[in-house]
C-alpha cells in the first residue's frame, strides 16, 4: 500500500512540473508578444515586460534561445532593432580556429550595453564555389552511380517543420534547463 502510495505522489508530482513548465512557457510567449507590440508605442512599458520575461526565465529555469539573447538587451530590457535603437556588426578574428571565428556585436543605443555573440562558421568560398560549380555542371558518372544505387536525399530533421525553424512564437522555442 506503501509503494503504491509513493508512486501515486510520484505521478502527480510530474504532472505538477509538466503544468508548471507549460504554465510558465505561456507566460513567456505572451511577454514576448506583448514587448513586440508595445516596443514602438510604449517603450518603457515593453522594457518592463521584457526584463519581467528574464526574470521568470531565470526564476523557472528555462533557457531563451540564443536568438532571443541577441534580440534583447539584457541590462535595459530594450528590444534591440538595428538602426532604430542599436548598432549591429560582423566582427571576425582571424587569428583564432574558424568555430570561433565569427562574432556579432550587438550594441544597445539607450543604455550602451555592448553583447557579443558567438556566429557559426562560414563555409570558405573554395567550397562554396566547389559547391556551385558541381551543381550547375552536367552529371559526371560517378554521380549517376551514386543516384543508381538508390541514393535518397538526407531525411528532414526531427522536429523540423516545413517552415524551417519557426516551431515556436516568432521562431522561438523554450528550453527548460536541465
Amino acid at each position: 500500500a506503501a509503494a503504491a502510495a509513493a508512486s501515486a505522489s510520484a505521478a502527480s508530482a510530474a504532472d505538477d512540473a509538466a503544468a508548471d513548465k507549460s504554465a510558465n512557457t505561456a507566460r513567456l510567449r505572451f511577454l514576448l508578444q506583448s514587448a513586440h507590440a508595445h516596443a514602438s508605442t510604449a517603450p518603457e512599458l515593453s522594457r518592463h515586460l521584457v526584463l519581467e520575461l528574464l526574470r521568470l526565465a531565470r526564476g523557472a529555469n528555462m533557457k531563451l534561445p540564443q536568438r532571443l539573447h541577441q534580440r534583447l538587451c539584457g541590462d535595459c530590457g530594450s528590444i534591440l532593432v538595428p538602426g532604430v535603437n542599436a548598432h549591429a556588426a560582423v566582427r571576425s578574428r582571424p587569428r583564432k580556429p574558424a568555430v570561433r571565428r565569427r562574432r556579432l556585436h550587438v550594441q544597445c543605443l539607450w543604455c550602451d550595453q555592448t553583447q557579443e555573440h558567438a556566429l557559426p562558421a562560414r563555409n570558405s568560398a573554395r567550397s562554396a564555389s566547389q559547391a556551385s560549380g558541381a551543381s550547375a555542371r552536367a552529371p559526371t558518372a560517378r554521380s549517376r552511380r551514386g543516384q543508381a544505387r538508390g541514393a535518397a536525399p538526407a531525411p528532414p530533421l526531427a522536429g523540423s517543420t516545413a517552415e524551417g525553424s519557426a516551431s515556436g512564437l516568432f521562431g522561438f522555442d523554450f528550453v527548460p534547463v536541465q
